[in-house]
């Protein structure tokens, strides 16, 4: 009589198999990983930066001369909020507008290296027709932020 008893279960190489595969999988994904958590908080930054353009484009156009940006749209004059130096909230380091210009500046939180700082610059541009286009800018291009 033949009693044999076939084994059942997993193989401990086919258990090391599995945690290799995971493993390569971890490993490529965790870049991709890093810039989508990056990018993600530096949505603050943007967001910040549409809300002060309504203000912008209004004092642009209401001072308007030619295609030359006014001087007058500053923050905290003609209508736009004053630049905040410090603590704006979320990733969000510090606004400014001078010229027409919006800058963004994000906390020194905000990297990879958890001390990187970015910075977000819209800058407007003016037709005779009044029509505003903006153009973004800043050290956040070169990380694929913004």
């Amino acid at each position: 009589m033949n009693t044999k008893r076939k084994a059942s279960g997993f193989f401990i190489v086919e258990i090391l198999i599995v945690l290799l595969i995971v493993g390569i999988l971890a490993v490529a994904l965790l870049p991709n990983l890093t810039v989508y958590t990056q990018k993600a908080k530096f949505r603050d930054d943007i967001a910040a930066a549409a809300a002060l353009k309504p203000a912008v484009e209004f004092c642009l156009i209401k001072n308007q001369s030619g295609t030359t940006l006014s001087t007058l749209c500053a923050g905290g004059a003609e209508g736009i909020p004053a630049n905040i130096a410090s603590g704006y909230g979320g990733y969000v380091g510090s606004t400014a507008v001078a010229g027409g210009v919006v800058t963004i500046t994000s906390t020194t939180n905000f990297g990879a290296s958890g001390t990187d700082e970015y910075t977000y610059i819209l800058t407007p541009t003016i037709t005779t027709n009044s029509v505003i286009t903006w153009a973004a800018t800043g050290t956040c291009a070169a990380q694929g932020l913004c």
